[in-house]
């Protein structure tokens, strides 16, 4: 029998990516969303010779008339980051399973994923959430962020 060692080092993040893929019904135009991501960096800035927290925000949606798919990209510098990375801290996402994905029907939902750390994935759909997740997305502002891509997008594809 395998025993699960809890963690006794303090969790720590270098990264964080919170990502929503957007439902599909099936009938897609040119310039439908396919997902929504916030992804927190830690780069060292050599002019200033210190470490600065940026937040990536992007888009990508179809192109119909292109094998690649068009993204746009907003980064910014994340001003006092030690508040907000001490509040996602707080939930050790270490512990927790990779996979919360429901299992009932339709085949076809929104879902998220959380990457941490470059290397770790925990997956979901909305019916499924976790209240990792849930202050994560909040704290994020991300709800708000992906209602404004939709109700863009609706504008522009209507």
């Amino acid at each position: 029998m395998i025993q699960e060692k809890e963690n006794t080092q303090k969790f720590i993040l270098d990264q964080l990516k919170i990502e929503h893929f957007h439902w599909n019904s099936g009938f897609i135009n040119n310039g439908s969303p396919i997902n929504t991501s916030i992804e927190l960096k830690c780069n060292y800035n050599t002019e200033k010779q210190e470490y600065e927290w940026k937040k990536i925000i992007s888009h990508t949606y179809y192109n119909l008339e292109s094998d690649k798919n068009d993204t746009d990209i907003h980064t910014e510098i994340i001003n006092n980051s030690e508040e907000l990375l001490s509040e996602i801290e707080k939930y050790d996402l270490r512990n927790l399973k990779n996979n919360y994905f429901t299992e009932k029907p339709p085949e076809k939902f929104s879902r998220w994923e959380l990457t941490y750390n470059y290397h770790f994935k925990i997956v979901g759909t909305y019916d499924q959430s976790i209240p990792e997740f849930e202050r994560i997305r909040k704290l994020l502002d991300f709800e708000k962020i992906i209602d404004e891509e939709v109700k863009n997008t609706l504008i522009d594809n209507p």
